[in-house]
């Protein structure tokens, strides 16, 4: 065989390959003479044993082709690096989340259907929904989580502008920027937005920050300050036990409370706080759960939206708390009886 025509093998073999990938699955085979019809509109013009050789080639390589009688006799790419439900879960969480834009979303959608067949990606494609209200318009946000991610392999600290939102008398909503220096020990996404868990140069302590408020990370070269010097883990950053004391992610000092709840809340609950969490059964048909999380204007706002159903039983500064803001509610509706 010539230079020239294992050239050609090599292109016809390649071209069967992305045929087989692109074209088919299990519901949509392709005959020999299918893929000899797609060969040649491509310019490589060829015959059945060939075909067959290729095919063969494709499973001594370890590739899933196989054959079938239904629907129709062919053969399609059976395994996948992931199968279409997979996709579909992933397609859904990049469509719902809040941290990336629209067309970040589209972006990655297509590479994420590019993972099927092309009839699975087109059927899966007239079911994808973007709800433009809850997506994010900052568009370096996908840069700025490259970047914070670097930072924490790095262990280098970082400095930025954090942005905030507030009302001017005049101006209306306008937005304030801040730089800030933070040594960066974690990524966290929660509650639909991604968060820095950091130590801010000034304090001795945990903040979290959100990754669509910040502007133009970088590195400053500078060594992280040990997290073990503002935080009680030792060894390694603990995120998940950072994020079960998380409550509506504002800041405060994690503690154990203890709320009191209608039974029909069980699985609120449990879904808020974790299933770990120590559930006791009380005689008057209700349930006590007693979660770590930082008590927090987060959590306040979190427990009233519960209305009745919920009964913080301690700390009393939290207890305080829901009197003075359910207190504050009530006078909003009735200000004759303030």
């Amino acid at each position: 065989m010539s230079a020239a025509d294992r050239g050609r093998a090599r292109e016809r073999l390649l071209a069967v390959k992305e045929l087989l990938e692109r074209k088919t699955d299990e519901e949509h085979p392709m005959g020999a003479a299918a893929l000899l019809a797609a060969l040649e509109r491509r310019g490589l013009p060829s015959e059945r044993k060939a075909v067959y050789r290729d095919i063969e080639a494709l499973r001594a390589a370890g590739y899933d082709v196989v054959y079938t009688r239904t629907p129709t006799p062919g053969y399609f790419w059976g395994e996948r690096a992931f199968e279409l439900a997979e996709v579909r879960l992933l397609v859904d969480a990049v469509l719902s989340a809040e941290f990336l834009t629209r067309r970040k979303s589209l972006q990655l959608t297509d590479r994420l259907l590019g993972l099927l067949s092309e009839r699975q990606a087109e059927a899966l494609r007239r079911q994808i929904y973007i709800d433009r209200r809850g997506k994010q318009q900052n568009e370096e946000i996908f840069y700025t989580i490259d970047a914070l991610h670097r930072a924490v392999a790095a262990r280098r600290k970082i400095t930025f502008s954090y942005v905030r939102r507030r009302l001017d008398p005049q101006k209306g909503v306008v937005q304030t920027a801040r730089t800030l220096t933070v040594s960066p020990y974690a990524l966290l996404w929660y509650d639909d937005r991604y968060y820095l868990i950091g130590n801010y140069e000034k304090y001795d302590d945990l903040l979290h920050l959100r990754a669509d408020r910040m502007r133009g990370v970088r590195q400053t070269g500078e060594v992280c300050r040990p997290f073990e010097e503002v935080s009680p883990y030792r060894g390694s950053f603990d995120v998940a036990d950072y994020a079960k004391k998380l409550a509506g992610a504002f800041a405060g000092k994690p503690m154990t409370v203890e709320l009191v709840c209608q039974n029909e809340l069980l699985e609120a609950m449990l879904d808020r706080f974790g299933a770990e969490v120590p559930v006791t059964p009380l005689p008057d048909g209700r349930f006590a759960l007693r979660p770590t999380v930082a008590v927090s204007e987060g959590l306040v706002r979190e427990l009233l939206a519960f209305g009745p159903g919920v009964e913080a039983r301690f700390p009393e500064r939290l207890r305080e708390r829901l009197e003075q803001a359910a207190a504050e509610l009530y006078a909003l509706y009735h200000p004759s009886q303030g």
